[in-house]
């Protein structure tokens, strides 16, 4: 493709395609604005003048609220016995993640070097791999109990796959 192919019925038509694929308008707007980022370089390096996304406009839309689970729902899942050993590691790694409100990618870097001491009380302090934001966490009961479990290293898994088995 190149630049001067880049007119607002193509941006349009990309638009239409990404449409039958993509149903999260937050996700299309990424997309969208990708694409015009880098129209927008060409343009200042000089590879073309026009920028179709001048005439095209796209909303960022909003992105579904996260689900909630109330006590009764947790303890359901507490007291669920899997019918083999990989969803008992789902289902614990799913449980800790409720316990401490870590993102998959945290909790799988997860170690025990970043469990401290505060004021008597153990918590999990650490950086967001995605934002290097840190952070301190209790380390409630529940918690502590999956991780001696899993002496201090929680199971390993993709998040595909984490999710596959999430479902089931």
């Amino acid at each position: 493709v190149h630049f001067k192919e880049l007119t607002y019925a193509n941006i349009s038509d990309f638009d239409i395609m990404l449409r039958k694929t993509i149903k999260s308008q937050p996700v299309l707007y990424k997309r969208h604005n990708t694409l015009s980022s880098y129209i927008k370089e060409a343009i200042r390096r000089k590879l073309t003048t026009n920028n179709p996304y001048d005439e095209f406009h796209w909303k960022k839309g909003r992105s579904k609220s996260p689900l909630t689970f109330d006590e009764v729902e947790i303890k359901t899942l507490v007291d669920y016995k899997p019918t083999c050993e990989k969803l008992e590691k789902i289902r614990d790694m799913y449980l800790f993640q409720c316990m401490t409100g870590l993102a998959f990618v945290d909790m799988q870097e997860f170690s025990k070097d970043k469990i401290s001491h505060i004021a008597g009380s153990m918590v999990i302090r650490s950086s967001r791999i995605k934002t290097d934001e840190s952070y301190i966490i209790p380390l409630f009961t529940e918690a502590q109990e999956i991780l001696e479990k899993y002496d201090y290293r929680l199971p390993r898994i993709s998040k595909q796959k984490y999710n596959d088995y999430i479902k089931v």
